[in-house]
């Protein structure tokens, strides 16, 4: 049977269930009027007599009960007309029936309730919602928080709360002061990202090095909920932390010696470095000659940047030129040039002129060393005429 025809089927029968009840109270009240009209010639003068003997308000007052008395007698017939159906009938037994259950088992549900019981069924409420709140907000993500000693930011003293999860705000971290002495106090206003952290001062007292700390944090979750929670950092933890601390200050102060110590040692191997030796030579100057010979300036000459010689002398080896001035001078350090006087001799026209230099070093050791001119013949000289007097005479 399809879905259509079965709801037409059903909508026949409760037509058909309502026009029995609507013919049922049609023909009462029709019925009930005949009687009355029926049986009114006969109770007529019954009624007169009745008003005589007792009254007009006494009359009213029976014929008010008389009605309700036949009201109640045609409701009693509706309700009985109502029910024989209903058991005639399925779909008007299930509607009725089950109505009528319906409304018993709503009534039983009715309780009549003191103020007392009323205040205790809404406390059973709200601590119901209580739980669920609680156990709502004990399901949402909450961070894992960790504390490290650490010395990242130059501090001996620093420690470092990370928050390894979700992200939180107003963070505030507190200690047992027999645990823990803080050097301030360790609140964080505003947000804190997963993965960052926080830093504050202090140290453990013997008590926390011995059993370590617990450090008491409270945040607000995503939903402005507050949480708190105890953290311990170890014993083990604090006192590994430290000795890494140690090695480290160790590690950065042998690094810094041995640094130091290069240092030192490459100014030292600069400072022992001697300086490089003069490099001496001597070159014929200003003067004139005729060939017994004459008196000419010399040039001497040190080429060697940074060098040193102190107390120099210049003193001639042969018979062919002789110095003819002091030839000395206390120092000649690094380039320069220095000049002297030399008389020479016949001799020293053609041949060499020997001289010996001789000087100190930076350690004060005497050094010499041989230098020599050749002749002066040999060089592009001024030659004096033979009836000129060649130079200067001989002071000796």
């Amino acid at each position: 049977m399809s879905d259509s025809s079965a709801a037409a089927k059903s909508g026949f029968r409760t037509l058909r269930v309502l026009g029995w009840v609507f013919g049922s109270l049609i023909l009462l009240a029709v019925i009930i009027p005949l009687a009355i009209a029926v049986a009114a010639p006969f109770i007529e003068d019954g009624i007169r007599e009745y008003i005589k003997t007792n009254g007009t308000s006494s009359f009213w007052a029976a014929f008010w009960w008389w009605g309700l008395f036949i009201i109640a007698v045609v409701a009693g017939l509706a309700i009985l007309v109502l029910l024989t159906l209903s058991f005639a009938l399925h779909a008007w037994r299930r509607a009725v029936w089950e109505n009528i259950d319906r409304f018993f088992a709503w009534g039983g549900e009715l309780r009549i309730m003191s103020a007392a019981q009323r205040a205790a069924l809404g406390q059973e409420g709200y601590d119901r919602r209580s739980v669920e709140v609680k156990k709502e907000r004990t399901s949402s993500a909450q961070p894992t928080w960790r504390f490290d000693v650490k010395d990242s930011f130059g501090m001996p003293n620093a420690i470092f709360l990370t928050n390894h999860g979700y992200s939180v705000s107003d963070v505030e971290v507190t200690w047992d002061e027999s645990e823990f002495t803080g050097f301030g106090e360790a609140s964080f206003a505003g947000p804190m990202s997963p993965g960052t952290g926080k830093w504050f001062e202090g140290v453990p007292t013997g008590k926390g090095l011995e059993e370590g700390v617990t450090f008491h944090v409270s945040w607000r979750d995503q939903r402005g909920d507050a949480f708190e929670r105890d953290v311990l950092m170890p014993s083990e933890d604090i006192r590994s932390a430290h000795e890494n601390l140690l090695r480290k200050r160790h590690s950065e102060g042998v690094k810094e010696g041995y640094q130091r110590g290069l240092q030192d040692h490459a100014e030292t191997v600069l400072m022992s470095v001697p300086p490089p030796a003069p490099r001496w030579s001597i070159s014929w100057g200003a003067g004139s000659w005729t060939a017994d010979g004459g008196t000419m300036e010399v040039i001497l000459r040190n080429a060697m940047p940074d060098s040193t010689a102190h107390g120099v002398r210049i003193d001639s080896m042969d018979a062919n030129s002789s110095v003819v001035d002091a030839g000395y001078w206390q120092q000649m350090h690094g380039e320069g040039n220095r000049m002297f006087k030399v008389r020479v001799h016949a001799g020293g026209v053609n041949q060499e002129c020997r001289f010996r230099l001789t000087w100190r070093d930076h350690n004060g050791d005497e050094m010499a060393e041989p230098l020599l001119l050749t002749g002066l013949a040999n060089q592009n000289l001024p030659r004096a005429s033979e009836d000129e007097e060649p130079g200067d005479e001989d002071p000796t």
